[in-house]
């Protein structure tokens, strides 16, 4: 592992810090661990951050986000739901679970230099793989989750959920996970007034789950949105 690696893009990146890094059982142990403490000052774990940044758009990504954006919103009326539920600031969030990969806790997101957008808040490793950590609140221009610790170039969250499109994965951090729970479909309310025009593009409704009022988001749109930000 050097502490100068070429950033080529297209480049096939080498996670070594799964295997002579600070996540490997491999020995000997990478000698630039001596220099830079942890494998994330590395310049090759950076480098690792900023290929994903420089991905190519997937074929075809135009005419399908085209499509979908344009497309009027419309629920499945009279069926159920299985929904990951989650709060972000204040605001109780849901999902579908047909999207949700994983959702990790106590995750540490290194920033990149310059990002094209503040929706993107860096990188962080998700079992092994560096993968693109995006702000939902600031996507939907509400508070962002809590921050429990953080220095100039990192920040420590209670929580984050992936979501998984084809061969994309979008990995945001949350304040709190509540559950997995059914949904009604037919009981999404309409989106009141007071809610702002930015957060009620993403929505599609919003259901009552006990005591919560929960916005239900249109996931395919949130993934349109942080592959815009790119």
């Amino acid at each position: 592992m050097s502490s100068r690696a070429p950033q080529i893009p297209g480049a096939q990146i080498v996670n070594c810090w799964n295997s002579i890094g600070v996540w490997g059982r491999e020995r000997p142990r990478c000698p630039v661990l001596l220099e830079v403490i942890h494998c994330r000052n590395c310049d090759k774990y950076i480098a690792a951050g900023q290929h994903a940044l420089q991905r190519p758009l997937p074929e075809a990504y135009q005419q399908e986000w085209t499509r979908l954006l344009a497309r009027k919103k419309e629920v499945d009326i009279g069926h159920h739901l299985t929904v990951i539920i989650f709060r972000v600031g204040d605001e109780w969030f849901s999902l579908p679970v047909n999207y949700l990969q994983q959702v990790e806790t106590r995750r540490t997101i290194h920033s990149v230099p310059h990002p094209k957008s503040a929706i993107v808040k860096g990188v962080v490793n998700v079992a092994g793989e560096v993968k693109l950590c995006f702000s939902l609140g600031t996507l939907l221009g509400i508070e962002r989750a809590s921050v429990l610790d953080s220095t100039e170039r990192t920040a420590v969250y209670e929580g984050l959920i992936v979501l998984k499109k084809g061969k994309h994965s979008y990995v945001f951090p949350v304040t709190e996970v509540l559950e997995l729970a059914r949904i009604s479909l037919e009981e999404l309310k309409a989106i009141p007034s007071t809610v702002s025009a930015l957060a009620a593009s993403y929505l599609l409704g919003l259901v009552q789950h006990g005591e919560l009022r929960i916005g239900h988001l249109d996931a395919d749109l949130i993934m349109a949105g942080f592959e815009r930000s790119l």
